[in-house]
């Protein structure tokens, strides 16, 4: 669905959207209730993050007969939500006795003061943006892909081709916290993107992540080492709780390695 306003606006009477912020690695979920008195009012109350949804799911190569679209989707979702789309009478989402069908989804609809769920999706891969839809259109559903404009307009300072992640995460610190705005963002990129004081859309750099900086330091060297993601992040926690941060001087190569790594460039 175009993501131009009015029509991509939710629904009068509608409850609850979703959002998914579509990544490099993970699908980015959240639910959010609209204040009935103030329709633009919209909190997020849930957040939750799945793995990218596979090839071998889609085809169903295991040839499992309860593989089928809605189910995918069944098992991506948190209780209160699958319980909202396919109602108390279908198991909760994480049991082996899943039987949610789409039969159950539009009976489900049918009680709520707007049938069709809204679904706003910013997305980086479109291979997955395929795969959504394919799963949402097994329910009630209105899925609308957002895009760049839908945040900066080009005379705003939005360049053409600069990530609608980005520009999301931008609008949504101007938001909370006005102009002028700073935001990095870390990810499979490391990311940063700020405004003025006018509001002006300043421009940004991109570099590695920080698990592609490890890896490249250990694959295009012979003597550093392989650091996973869990040895940085259990680092990451001793600093926090310990309230001492990474020494500018590392003893060990390893420090050395994760010392360097935080750098955006």
């Amino acid at each position: 669905t175009s993501s131009k306003w009015p029509d991509a606006a939710p629904p009068e009477g509608q409850q609850t959207i979703i959002t998914i912020s579509v990544g490099n690695t993970h699908l980015h979920w959240a639910t959010h209730g609209i204040n009935p008195s103030s329709p633009t009012e919209v909190t997020p109350y849930l957040f939750w993050r799945t793995p990218h949804i596979s090839d071998s799911e889609m085809n169903n190569t295991n040839n499992d007969d309860n593989l089928t679209p809605v189910m995918i989707l069944s098992r991506m979702l948190p209780d209160s939500i699958h319980e909202y789309i396919f109602g108390a009478s279908a198991s909760d989402s994480s049991s082996s006795n899943n039987n949610a069908t789409e039969e159950m989804a539009l009976e489900e609809s049918q009680k709520r003061p707007v049938e069709k769920i809204s679904i706003y999706v910013v997305v980086s891969n479109r291979d997955q943006l395929t795969k959504l839809q394919k799963l949402f259109s097994t329910i009630p559903s209105n899925l609308v892909v957002l895009d760049g404009d839908d945040f900066f307009k080009e005379e705003q300072g939005r360049y053409h081709g600069m990530g609608v992640d980005r520009l999301a995460s931008l609008t949504g610190a101007v938001y909370f916290h006005g102009h002028p705005a700073l935001v990095f963002d870390g990810g499979t990129a490391t990311t940063y993107s700020a405004t003025n004081s006018e509001g002006m859309v300043l421009g940004g750099g991109i570099g590695p992540g920080i698990q592609s900086k490890l890896q490249s330091m250990s694959n295009d060297t012979d003597a550093l080492p392989d650091i996973s993601a869990a040895e940085v992040k259990e680092r990451v926690k001793e600093t926090v709780n310990s309230g001492k941060p990474l020494p500018t001087f590392a003893r060990n190569t390893k420090e050395a390695m994760m010392v360097d790594v935080p750098g955006v460039c």
